[in-house]
Parts: structure tokens; C-alpha cells; sequence
């Protein structure tokens, strides 16, 4: 699955794609592959794409972010062009946001506000181009 042309260069698609994955077979069954397009397309909301990008960090599911989920995801998006330290210094900052409800964690309510339309369309859409 993540050989399909529009997924590859895009560092998140691994995590986003195992979210639709099946745990026992390792498989994306037919609906679950609908349900993934249908959130990725042009046409979903950017709630819609933001709460699929809450669930891409929050490897836990606790329903916060924490320092080690953000810093894998700003890793899977910098890796190439920061450092670690420059990573944990991004890190750092935003769960020391005085505007946070509680020190050292993001809500997902928060992550919502935090993330721009912008930045959720050109990381989470993706239009399969069928022949």
C-alpha cells in the first residue's frame, strides 16, 4: 500500500496507513482502504483531517500528546533537515506554551487550534489519481 504513488515522499503515510491496517492480518481491507482516501481526499474537512492527524501523534492513545509522541512526529517530518537538538528544542517550546491547559501535555482540542488549514491540507490530502 504505501507504494502507491501519492503516498510515497510523504513521511507520514506509514503511520497514517496503520491506523487503517488490520492487527492480525497486517492487511487494509477494502473498506478500511475507503474509509483512509475518504480522510486523505480534497474533499474531507480539515476537522476531519486534523483529528486523523491527532491520531497519527498519539501513538499512546492516551488522548494527549507528550514529549516523546511529539518529538517521533517532528522527527518523521524534519528528519532530513533538523537536528535532534533543533527537534527538542520545537519540542520543549510548545509543551511550554503558558496558553496550554495542562503544563507539558497538548489536548486534542489544542492540537486543533495549533494546527493551520494549511499545514493540515498540504501533510494530510491526498487524491488517488485512478487511470
Amino acid at each position: 500500500m504505501l507504494m502507491i504513488p501519492e503516498f510515497i515522499g510523504n513521511p507520514l503515510m506509514p503511520r497514517v496507513v496503520s491506523l487503517y491496517t488490520d492487527q492480525t492480518t497486517s492487511q487494509v481491507y477494502p473498506l478500511k482502504f475507503l474509509y483512509l482516501f475518504a480522510r486523505l481526499s480534497s474533499k474531507a474537512t480539515d476537522d476531519a483531517k486534523r483529528q486523523l492527524a491527532f491520531k497519527v501523534v498519539d501513538v499512546n492513545k492516551q488522548g494527549v500528546l507528550k514529549h516523546d509522541e511529539l518529538f517521533q512526529f517532528y522527527k518523521m517530518l524534519f528528519d532530513k533537515t533538523l537536528t535532534d537538538d533543533q527537534i527538542l528544542d520545537m519540542v520543549f517550546k510548545l509543551l511550554d506554551r503558558p496558553d496550554l491547559e495542562t503544563a507539558g501535555e497538548v489536548s486534542s482540542e489544542e492540537f486543533q487550534r495549533m494546527v493551520s488549514d494549511r499545514e493540515i491540507r498540504a501533510r494530510f490530502t491526498v487524491d488517488l489519481q485512478l487511470p
